[in-house]
């Protein structure tokens, strides 16, 4: 054959034996190639084997597939940690880390949902006891209100049965009169009084030189202590306990205001002064909640306004009433004072009349005033919270003052000073029922001006052209 041709030109005999020794040589190096990629120790899918084996690309890791003993298939890579076993196409290993991933995820929620449950069991569990605990103190403090439920109804029961013996002893104590001292026989003495820290009780001089001092504890009387202060008629009316302790005196005909220290028994006429030169100006007065006093006019023109902590006096702020006499004893309306806004209204109880009717008024316990009558028969009653009046009738109308001023006392009555009247009024605002049978045969006119309710529970009227002191025992 021709040097150009590829024809082995050797024996069939050795080209057979080469073609065997090829085959063996391409086996072996099938095998040797396999075993770079794949070491198979089964003889399971020889021809997925030569086909991977036959593939052109580098293989850089070694993969095993080997059955265990008992029959188990194990795939296995020489890095399981970067190297991918996939199974129709799925990341066995991939796909295995993510679900242990979820699971390993779920777990520590499980875990953490646990402990959230842990601790608020023990929440619960602490509730529970404080809820306990806080049951306890609630049954004890029950316990401690029904022992003193029990020793409240105790009281009670006590007290109810010292109310019927004191009721039981009242109807042993019935109201009396008396009267002590024997004073002079000059007119218009004394109008008004006031009782003093120290327990005396100091009247206001009028057409007396003296002040009169009365002593409950002892039912004396002393006319020498504060004297000295003048002949003349009609100078102070009314007197007032300050919350400085010292006692105020109105004027009257005098233009000065009068301040008696009890502690000392030292008379003040200079202090307040200028108060104008008219007659009966002011007369009696009351003090506001404020610490003002408020003088009411008589014959003035104006409210006396008296400030005790500076001890002064304002005659211009409540001015610009009438000249006319007898105002706030015979005005036919009644005069209403603010003390915070200084202020004075005329207008709105009014339609009363010209007649002097009633001399004073008295606050009772249920809140309404109760007006002591004078010439009038009736009482004049005002409901301040609504400035609603009335009337009830409770003695004949007279020619003559009644009573002039009124008390109220511990039982609630309200006692009527006899000026004119022989009986003393005794007045009861819970049923509106009037007595003035009781206390009597007080004789003369112009005996006593006012009262003042003294600590020991009696009531001591003073004298204005009486010659003694009335002193009035409530009774109960």
């Amino acid at each position: 054959m021709g040097g150009g041709d590829d024809v082995d030109s050797r024996p069939a005999p050795i080209q057979a034996t080469r073609r065997i020794h090829e085959d063996e040589e391409r086996k072996k190096a099938v095998m040797m190639w396999g075993k770079g990629c794949l070491q198979a120790r089964v003889l399971l899918l020889p021809a997925l084997l030569a086909a991977v084996c036959s593939m052109p690309f580098i293989c850089i890791g070694k993969v095993t597939m080997v059955e265990d003993d008992a029959g188990a298939f194990h795939i296995n890579t020489s890095d399981p940690m970067s190297q991918a076993v996939f199974l129709n196409g799925m990341n066995v290993h991939g796909t295995l880390s993510t679900l242990a991933s979820a699971v390993s995820a779920q777990q520590s929620t499980v875990n953490a949902q646990q402990s959230i449950n842990a601790a608020q069991q023990d929440t619960i569990n602490a509730l529970h006891t404080a809820v306990e605990t806080l049951q306890s103190k609630i049954n004890a403090e029950q316990s401690d209100n029904a022992a003193q439920q029990s020793m409240v109804n105790a009281q009670q029961s006590i007290h109810a049965g010292l109310n019927s013996t004191i009721n039981l002893l009242c109807r042993l104590v019935e109201p009396k009169a008396t009267q002590f001292a024997q004073l002079n026989s000059v007119t218009y003495k004394w109008v008004g009084g006031a009782l003093a820290n120290n327990g005396l009780i100091y009247a206001a001089p009028h057409n007396s030189p003296t002040v009169l001092i009365i002593d409950p504890s002892t039912d004396t009387v002393d006319m020498t202590t504060i004297s000295g202060l003048g002949t003349d008629s009609y100078k102070w009316a009314g007197a007032l306990l300050a919350p400085n302790g010292l006692i105020y005196m109105l004027p009257s005909d005098r233009a000065t205001v009068l301040i008696i220290d009890p502690d000392t028994n030292i008379a003040d006429t200079t202090t307040i002064h200028s108060l104008g030169s008219g007659a009966r100006k002011w007369y009696t007065g009351v003090g506001a909640s404020n610490g003002l006093i408020f003088g009411v006019p008589y014959s003035a023109t104006s409210v006396l306004v008296i400030d005790p902590e500076t001890n002064t006096a304002d005659i211009t702020t409540l001015s610009g009433l009438s000249r006319q006499g007898y105002k706030w004893y015979g005005a036919s309306s009644v005069l209403i004072i603010n003390p915070e806004t200084m202020t004075m209204d005329l207008t709105t109880i009014s339609g009363l009349g010209t007649h002097v009717k009633w001399f004073g008024g008295v606050l009772a316990r249920n809140g309404l005033i109760y007006t002591v009558p004078a010439y009038s028969a009736t009482t004049l009653v005002i409901n301040p919270a609504t400035n609603a009046i009335d009337e009830l009738i409770v003695a004949g109308a007279t020619s003559g003052r009644k009573w002039v001023g009124g008390v109220l006392v511990p039982n609630g009555n309200i006692i009527g000073i006899p000026n004119g009247s022989q009986s003393i009024l005794i007045f009861d605002p819970s049923t509106n029922a009037t007595d003035t049978t009781t206390l009597t045969q007080l004789d003369g006119s112009n005996k006593w001006w006012d009262g003042v309710l003294a600590n020991n529970g009696l009531i001591y009227g003073i004298p204005h052209s009486g010659e003694t002191v009335l002193a009035i025992n409530p009774g109960c």
